[in-house]
């Protein structure tokens, strides 16, 4: 780097010290009064913070932003660390934002991070492992000078610079000299101007009592006109997405708890779709602060690329700030990820904040396309130089196929594109891509269309594999029956072969790739999944097989009834054996065994109208006790009415393999189960909490099984 500096040359004695600053180059530093011209936003370096234990809590950084009002700098600590969230009983990730500096300049702001940096360095706390000489944004403060035409010394100071002048690198860190060397060579290719990220106030305390009568005034007219009920998802639509953010500071104040809507997956998306919509950032951060989910899908859109979409990168800021690498990496209903989203939509800035949060470049969609063959598909170059940058082959190929990056850019006619990729090292010859694979029409024997007879024959793996990929590559769908009424996953696992390339069981995973799911649900309303748990005979290794493919653990059939719904229905003992339960649960961890199927009955109620003593506790344990006891069957009753009462009976009309009675051992085990729950005045609430017969369980116990009552309620 070329630094305007005058009066002395570039020493070339490695071990002389350098002499005192010339005057030229003092006057030349950088002062207060300096105002940047590109950007208004920047931050430091991540790095952990820990506990008195030395164990990692979370990470912490420094942001400063320009007020446009004032022309005066803020200057913010943030942290996202691990708290318990009591709703859950789970850890979550919680966002601390406290203001260090007000109206301050620029240089100061600048000063204040280095001196973070090198306090932590000194410490010998390492950075975080979300920059590399790639990952160069305006977010990155050292890389914001660098945009405005700076550069520091060693001891701190900030100089201008051009490449017309005298190099001082005995003055200034080689390494901060080739870092801004690379930025300002991708600043130019990518031509990326940043858009103004804004920052949510921080003391909403302060902020609400200014304004608190009129604030007041507005939240207890909204509260009347919604029957003063803090969980009314429309007043709670009306709060976030419309009013003054003042007004849902004071109605989080007053008990409102925005985690309630998350159970409910179109309310959870709806809430977050109105804070995002929204041109102000603070409603979103004090959502945040709340510990509200970020994840969330309706009509195959997320939060995030309702964000991307609107352009809204403060709020998308806001989100990062958290979720980081997870959300960067979060998929959509199609299987695209967040930073694909980016791509498609030619969004440089968003692109930057994900890569900066942390991409998965193992990642690969459904069609088995890495991020690079997006990049290609859409001609987003800096998507490419971060592949690049990240020492990854820029001629990796689509999963299954012989196609790079270079195929889908001659097949686009992307001629600029191919000769760019060359540049860096592209093979020139890959094979033009062709969206469905190709098939010679004149070849005997091999027919164009895919049929699932062809698993039958004694056509190799590879020459259906091709047809496969061709048949799904147009639109087919792979999660079809034959006229047998068998699903290709089922056919595959039936026709092993001693013959390698004839074992149709080496398909299974591409296959899957391609589209095949064992959880979807098929033309006579089952899934692989469920068919296999239905079946006789439990085939636990083709199981093992096929549970890492299921896109949702939680499918069920069109009676409502998931894997371990069938399980407990199964009418052979040695299916619903515990230890094929426990195996279910180890391979499906995800699995809700509280979902009701039609009939409003969660496996747990499966278990106990099965009188399955044995499972039923194993299975608690497994689930670490978390068992909603008063989750209602379609008749209105709880899992304790079926346990100690006659609705057990009243419900097993609509379960085949159900006994005749409750069992004392399935009672017992109910009973040590609640003894042990820690949430004691919930199940008190549970038992005087009215039946659909009028009376309440403890009613019925005093009069009918005092000894079933729980010493606690006792």
């Amino acid at each position: 780097m070329i630094l305007k500096i005058f009066g002395f040359g570039k020493s070339t004695d490695k071990n002389s010290a350098a002499p005192e600053l010339p005057a030229a180059l003092v006057q030349n530093e950088i002062d207060k009064d300096f105002v940047p011209t590109q950007g208004n936003f920047m931050r430091t370096l991540e790095y952990p913070e820990f506990d008195l234990d030395g164990n990692v809590t979370g990470k912490t950084w420094m942001e400063a932003a320009l007020d446009e009002g004032t022309q005066k700098w803020v200057l913010w600590n943030k942290s996202v660390s691990k708290t318990d969230d009591l709703l859950t009983n789970k850890k979550t990730d919680m966002v601390t934002s406290r203001v260090l500096m007000k109206a301050i300049s620029f240089v100061e702001a600048y000063d204040q991070m280095t001196t973070f940096e090198r306090a932590k360095a000194a410490m010998d706390i390492p950075v975080l492992p979300t920059q590399t000489p790639a990952k160069l944004s305006v977010d990155y403060y050292k890389q914001f000078a660098y945009r405005e035409g700076l550069i520091m010394s060693k001891s701190g100071r900030l100089y201008p610079y051009d490449e017309q002048n005298l190099q001082a690198s005995n003055y200034f860190d080689l390494d901060d000299i080739k870092n801004s060397e690379t930025f300002l060579k991708r600043l130019r290719s990518e031509q990326f101007i940043a858009e103004p990220i804004e920052q949510p106030t921080t003391d909403w305390e302060a902020s609400y009592q200014k304004v608190k009568a009129t604030t007041d005034e507005r939240l207890n007219a909204l509260l009347a006109r919604h029957g003063q009920n803090k969980e009314d998802f429309s007043l709670a639509l009306q709060i976030v997405g419309q009013e003054k953010p003042e007004v849902l500071y004071a109605f989080i104040k007053r008990g409102f708890n925005p985690k309630i809507f998350e159970a409910d997956s179109t309310q959870h998306f709806m809430l977050m779709k109105a804070a995002l919509e929204r041109i102000e950032i603070g409603p979103l951060f004090m959502l945040s602060e709340a510990g509200v989910s970020f994840y969330a899908q309706h009509n195959d859109e997320t939060p995030v690329e309702i964000a991307l979409q609107n352009r809204r990168y403060s709020h998308l800021n806001v989100m990062l700030a958290r979720d980081g690498e997870t959300l960067a990496n979060y998929t959509d209903e199609s299987g695209h990820t967040s930073f694909v989203s980016a791509i498609q939509l030619q969004d440089r800035q968003a692109f930057r904040m994900f890569y900066l949060a942390g991409i998965d470049f193992e990642k690969t969609d459904a069609k088995g396309w890495y991020m690079i063959h997006h990049a290609f598909k859409h001609s987003f170059v800096p998507a490419i130089n971060v592949w690049l940058a990240e020492e990854l082959p820029i001629d990796v190929s689509i999963k299954g196929t012989h196609y790079t990056g270079v195929s889908i850019a001659k097949n686009n006619q992307d001629q600029t594109l191919i000769e760019y990729a060359v540049e860096h090292g592209a093979n020139p010859n890959a094979p033009a891509f062709i969206e469905a694979s190709p098939v010679d029409e004149k070849q005997t024997g091999k027919e164009k269309e895919f049929d699932l007879d062809i698993f039958y024959s004694d056509a190799p793996n590879e020459e259906i594999l091709e047809l496969a990929r061709n048949y799904a590559h147009h639109g087919g769908d792979l999660n079809t029956l034959n006229r047998k009424g068998q699903h290709v996953l089922e056919i595959c696992w039936q026709k092993k072969n001693t013959k390698p390339e004839l074992n149709r069981r080496n398909l299974i995973a591409s296959l899957s790739e391609l589209g095949a799911d064992p959880s979807e649900q098929l033309e006579d309303g089952s899934t692989v999944l469920t068919r296999l748990a239905a079946a006789a005979n439990f085939d636990a290794d083709f199981f093992k097989t096929l549970a890492p493919l299921a896109l949702n653990q939680n499918a069920s059939d069109a009676d409502g009834n998931t894997v371990m719904h069938h399980m407990l229905l199964n009418k052979n003992q040695a299916v619903s054996h515990t230890n094929n339960l426990l195996l279910v649960i180890k391979e499906l961890p995800d699995l809700d065994l509280n979902a009701p199927n039609n009939n409003g009955l969660s496996s747990f109620a499966l278990a106990i109208l099965t009188s399955k003593s044995r499972a039923l506790k194993s299975i608690i344990a497994q689930k670490d006790g978390k068992v909603d006891w008063g989750g209602s069957t379609s008749k209105g009753w709880s899992l304790l009415d079926l346990a100690f009462t006659q609705a057990a009976k009243t419900e097993a009309s609509t379960v085949p393999t159900a006994t005749q009675g409750v069992s004392a051992q399935t009672r017992d085990a109910v009973l040590e189960a609640i003894n042990q729950t820690t949430d004691k005045e919930g199940l008190t609430s549970l038992f005087n909490r009215p039946r659909p017969d009028g009376a309440t369980l403890l009613a019925h116990l005093q009069q009918n099984n005092p000894e079933l009552i729980p010493a606690f309620i006792k």
